[in-house]
């Protein structure tokens, strides 16, 4: 029975290997993935046609070649199956993608209660069930859901009341999203793993096998992609890195502690600090405009128009930012710091700071060679990264 046991698993392996080293050089023939796998013709061959004959993989037609036998090039089949995205953050955005990950849809959507993670459970069977009527897609033919969360587990302090999903802190939201959601395979991650996951399958991260993805955005955190692999940490709360101390005696967080980076370098800080430099009668473009009209988009424009207290507001944050990136870089050594979220994407001076400050405050000489980069992944990182999360699950090659 042993004997039977290993030469299954040892056919799933090759199975596996297979598909994968297909889906990252797709299109490929078969002798080609014959020299990649270095497995035997025979065995190649037959897990080619099995793949085939289950609608994961397809011929596409014989390749251009100058001379000699044009071989018949496969690659994934995007129609074998649809995947959903969910992140949930200032909205909650939906995504359905085919089977290669290519968005065919979204939807956008304000949250009804940030503070009921049951309510928000039931949102997100209300849009991803319109997006499968819409396109009339049969519940059988929707692989998996990943939800991007906020994250549980984690310490809340006396600013609870700052931080807008403070009672998720004891939530099991896997069993949430099963209760609500039997009929499909669902997932769930913290949102910048997700977006880490989305890097690695989608964008600036494929290929890199130790990198470091921050996302600054309402709040900070990172995803840590170590030899291939997410980093998790002994309870799975490693990354965030927003609530690395950069002040001893600084402003006290929602979390509980005094100066952690997030309260220095998120938008949810920048606006802050816009509206208070305001109230103390800094000179601004907004100086006549009510504080409380001022938020995030108002503070994109400014900056845009080049309003000098934005840009020393933002400068200040982008270098401070650059010391968590800076110390991110001298504990893990990455080939690739990856930075995203909404602060990234519309403050370029932010990015230009970051990286000055980053690079000159590296501890090893040969660290500094490393790439500071801003994510690829623009349309929806943390949505495409929980479905990269499902994703995995089909390529992920057996334990032995």
């Amino acid at each position: 029975m042993k004997t039977i046991g290993n030469a299954m698993l040892l056919k799933d392996i090759n199975k596996r290997m297979v598909l994968n080293e297909l889906r990252k050089h797709e299109p490929v023939s078969r002798a080609n993935l014959v020299k990649i796998t270095k497995l035997a013709l025979p065995t190649v061959l037959r897990i080619v046609n099995s793949l085939i004959d289950e609608g994961l993989i397809i011929e596409i037609g014989k390749e251009d070649t100058a001379s000699g036998r044009k071989p018949i090039m496969l690659e994934i089949n995007k129609h074998y199956g649809y995947f959903i995205g969910v992140n949930i953050g200032t909205f909650l955005t939906a995504i359905l993608t085919d089977f290669k990950g290519n968005i065919l849809d979204k939807l956008i959507v304000p949250i009804e209660d940030q503070e009921d993670p049951i309510r928000i459970v039931k949102q997100i069977d209300v849009i991803s069930e319109q997006l499968i009527t819409t396109h009339k897609i049969a519940v059988d033919d929707v692989i998996g859901m990943g939800v991007a969360t906020p994250g549980t587990g984690f310490k809340i302090g006396s600013q609870k009341k700052e931080f807008q999903y403070y009672a998720w802190h004891d939530v099991d939201f896997n069993q949430l999203l099963k209760k609500h959601k039997p009929t499909i395979k669902t997932l769930s991650e913290y949102n910048t793993i997700c977006a880490a996951i989305g890097e690695q399958w989608f964008g600036v991260g494929k290929g890199v096998k130790d990198f470091v993805y921050i996302t600054v955005d309402s709040g900070v955190g990172s995803g840590i992609i170590i030899d291939d692999k997410v980093y998790r940490g002994k309870d799975g709360y490693a990354g965030h890195i927003g609530h690395h101390i950069v002040n001893v005696d600084g402003e006290t967080c929602y979390c509980g502690n005094k100066g952690c980076l997030e309260m220095y370098t998120s938008a949810t800080t920048i606006v802050r600090k816009v509206k208070d430099a305001l109230e103390n009668g800094a000179l601004s473009s907004m100086t006549n405009e009510a504080t409380d009209t001022i938020d995030f988009n108002r503070v994109v424009k400014a900056y845009n128009e080049g309003d000098p207290l934005t840009m020393d507001i933002i400068s200040e944050a982008g270098r401070i930012m650059g010391y968590g990136v800076a110390n991110a870089i001298n504990i893990f050594n990455p080939d690739m710091v990856i930075l995203g979220g909404d602060v990234i994407n519309n403050f370029p001076i932010f990015l230009e700071k970051v990286k000055a400050v980053a690079l000159g405050h590296i501890f090893g000489i040969k660290a500094k060679n490393v790439l500071i980069n801003r994510s690829m992944v623009n349309k929806y990182p943390e949505a495409q990264g929980a479905v990269a999360l499902v994703m995995k699950e089909i390529y992920k090659m057996p334990v032995l």
